[in-house]
């Protein structure tokens, strides 16, 4: 099944009409005490910015990998490539890149997040997978308050 730009734009427009206001009063706080109001601001941000984030049930332990983070996020990409002389742009929408009017590459963003509370450990699977991912050159990032999550949005540059 394929998704065409309209589509996209609907199902954001019913999403949108759902929108609650318990996140923008999350966003205000300095932090959070649950790790679940954490998510729903997350969860309520990416919505609003139409990225694609994947997230597993709060209510029990991952049926998936174990140690994998909470929350895998797809984004916009930040730059584009030149498919010919791989300079490297800034977002925009162009098709052709600057230099020499070679399609450009677009290669979107991901951010990996691990929710904990103020006093919340990671477990050793968790550590596991974040030295691990470490070691392929992504980072997960684990992040205990609202403003946290922010600063990482902020410094990939979203």
């Amino acid at each position: 099944m394929t998704f065409t730009e309209f589509d996209l734009q609907q199902m954001q427009a019913r999403l949108a009409k759902n929108r609650r206001p318990e996140a923008e009063a999350i966003a205000s706080s300095k932090g959070v005490e649950r790790e679940s109001d954490l998510h729903e601001f997350i969860r309520r941000y990416c919505l609003d910015r139409g990225w694609l984030a994947f997230h597993g049930s709060m209510a029990h332990r991952t049926k998936r990998t174990l140690g994998e983070p909470d929350w895998t996020i797809l984004t916009p990409p930040v730059c584009q490539e030149c498919s010919a002389c791989s300079t490297l742009h800034q977002r925009d929408d162009r098709i052709e890149s600057r230099c020499c009017l070679a399609p450009i590459i677009r290669k979107g963003g991901l951010l990996m997040i691990e929710c904990k509370d103020e006093t919340g450990k990671l477990s050793v699977e968790q550590e596991g997978v974040v030295r691990w991912a470490a070691k392929l050159g992504h980072k997960i990032h684990v992040v205990r308050s609202v403003e946290a999550f922010l600063l990482v949005v902020k410094e990939a540059g979203l």
